[in-house]
């Protein structure tokens, strides 16, 4: 594979698209966070049984409140962008080409936006997604299915390359 291959991806960019998108981004950035109460929240449920004091059982309840906020503003998260999308884009299709080569392109009706590759800070595959994780807490999505140049398995091997070289 040549070291400045160009990708293109092409993509309609609707619901599915933004919540698996948001998914990928939320699951991704608060992972630790909800790894951490999990852990928290059994070992409490454990000092409960041991103990049979009822204030564990309770303490370990209260650790449930970040989880369900969360979730909670996953959702509002993903509808702000769904409203956002039908008043910008007046519930027109919006197509969104991507072009990854000496930095990264991202075309639509709207106009054209570029990012610089060092931006990257890691990346997460979904079912029909491949989402870059990018510096500023912005996404870059790419449908698997979407590749116009170049393959989604050369992509994932130079995103590889290219997230090991910057860290």
């Amino acid at each position: 594979m040549s070291k400045n291959k160009r990708f293109v991806n092409e993509y309609e960019y609707n619901s599915n698209v933004v919540k698996e998108a948001i998914n990928a981004w939320w699951n991704t950035k608060f992972k630790k966070t909800l790894i951490t109460m999990c852990i928290l929240i059994v070992a409490l449920i454990v000092v409960f049984f041991i103990t049979a004091k009822i204030k564990w059982l309770l303490i370990s309840l209260i650790c449930l409140l970040p989880i369900i906020l969360l979730s909670v503003k996953k959702r509002i998260a993903i509808k702000t962008e769904l409203e956002r999308m039908d008043v910008v884009y007046k519930r027109t299709p919006l197509f969104i080409k991507v072009i990854f080569d000496n930095n990264i392109r991202l075309s639509t009706s709207q106009g054209e936006r570029s990012i610089e590759l060092n931006a990257i800070e890691s990346y997460v595959e979904t079912k029909n997604l491949i989402v870059l994780m990018v510096k500023g807490s912005m996404t870059i999505a790419f449908s698997k299915k979407g590749f116009t140049e170049g393959t989604y398995e050369e992509f994932l091997q130079k995103l590889k390359q290219l997230i090991k070289k910057h860290n």
